[in-house]
């Protein structure tokens, strides 16, 4: 497992993750200059907070996020994952990351079509999926994305059909 000690910077489906600018919406991003955003981990009861290391803001879902009538950010029907808030009692902010297993031939051949740096033996460079704690759903792309070249946001789907679930934790 990587240094969750030490800063991180977080790849989805083979982008580099950072913070929108003054919204606090959190998207995967094709160009590592469009944001150089590091993460902190802490561990706490369930799982992990994910703190973006220059604003100090927690990585969360809304309160109210899985409502039908929720007002939150959302994309293609579902919710966009935010970090606008240093609050570490902040509600949706427990992360489960779990590794995974590289012996998973499925796996490894997903991973490397997403990811042209991955080694399966770099242990600062290792490859997870990332849920909400308390529920089975995955942080991740959604499997449904526009063309354009602009920075996709980063969503909770109800299963790993319906975002692209591997993370890639460098450090």
């Amino acid at each position: 497992m990587a240094d969750l000690t030490k800063p991180v910077t977080l790849a989805n489906g083979g982008n580099t993750v950072g913070v929108g600018r003054g919204d606090g919406l959190v998207f995967g991003y094709f160009y590592v200059t469009q944001t150089r955003t590091t993460w902190n981990f802490t561990e706490v009861d369930g799982g992990y907070q994910i703190q973006d290391a220059l604003t100090g803001n927690y990585l969360a879902m809304v309160p109210g996020y899985a409502d039908d009538d929720s007002d939150g950010p959302s994309y293609f029907g579902k919710p966009q994952v935010v970090a606008k808030s240093a609050d570490p009692n902040t509600p949706n902010a427990v992360w489960v990351i779990a590794p995974v297993d590289a012996e998973d031939d499925e796996y490894d051949n997903q991973v490397e079509d997403y990811d042209e740096d991955y080694d399966e033996n770099d242990v600062a460079h290792s490859v997870y999926t990332v849920s909400l704690a308390g529920s089975d759903s995955y942080l991740g792309r959604s499997v449904v994305e526009d063309r354009s070249l602009g920075p996709k946001p980063i969503v909770l789907g109800d299963s790993a059909d319906d975002v692209q679930e591997f993370w890639t934790f460098q450090q």
